[in-house]
């Protein structure tokens, strides 16, 4: 019975003693080159497929060196601006702070802060009386190409934005007493595949901040 090409892999597969047997053929046997169009030996085909996977696994391991060492500077700037807003006392203070880290440490072209509680008023323009659907809108930090028509209004180049980011602010008790909104130009910068993990962690720093610098 004529054998084809899955026989022989099976068969030598299952009797790893042949190439021991026979291992004259390791020379003898020309394969395809994977990068060019000569053959040659099996031997030197499995070195190049064996440095192939090196030069694969130093690029993954690169990357992941890249990644870590990303997220390192992240961590840093999350920790500075956690300091500086520990320090804050005043919630003139924490609105400062939190502009400034959210503009220089991580490059928001945009950021807006709004907030309900009536202990707020006296802090200008982020006071509002209420924020429509902020409950709805703050139920889970949002990325992606969409605002609200009363987000939209807090910035005013509203028409030139393409992506935005939002996060509730709450206390400890969990309530929401305003809201972070960013916004940028760039419609990559917020995407709706995005981790909101960094995003709600600076978040609740500056609603830990505001909630006790306004004794809430």
């Amino acid at each position: 019975m004529a054998m084809n090409a899955a026989d022989i892999a099976a068969w030598l597969a299952s009797h790893p003693e042949f190439f021991h047997d026979y291992a004259e053929m390791l020379a003898e046997i020309q394969v395809p080159h994977p990068h060019a169009a000569h053959s040659v030996p099996l031997i030197e085909r499995q070195l190049l497929l064996l440095r192939d996977k090196n030069r694969q696994l130093a690029s993954h391991m690169r990357e992941l060196l890249r990644y870590g060492e990303q997220n390192d500077v992240i961590v840093d700037r999350a920790h500075r601006m956690a300091i500086d807003l520990l320090r804050a006392n005043t919630a003139e203070r924490v609105l400062q702070i939190s502009y400034s880290h959210l503009r220089l440490d991580f490059a928001v072209p945009c950021a807006d802060i709004r907030l309900v509680h009536p202990r707020a008023q006296g802090l200008g323009e982020i006071y509002l009386a209420n924020i429509p659907e902020l409950e709805r809108l703050g139920e889970r930090p949002y990325c992606g190409p969409y605002a609200s028509d009363a987000v939209l209004q807090w910035f005013p180049d509203a028409h030139r934005m393409q992506s935005f980011a939002r996060v509730a602010l709450r206390t400890v008790r969990g309530e929401v007493f305003g809201m972070l909104a960013l916004a940028s130009d760039d419609p990559n910068r917020f995407t709706s595949d995005m981790n909101t993990e960094l995003l709600s962690r600076i978040a609740a720093l500056m609603a830990a901040a505001f909630e006790r610098t306004l004794e809430l």
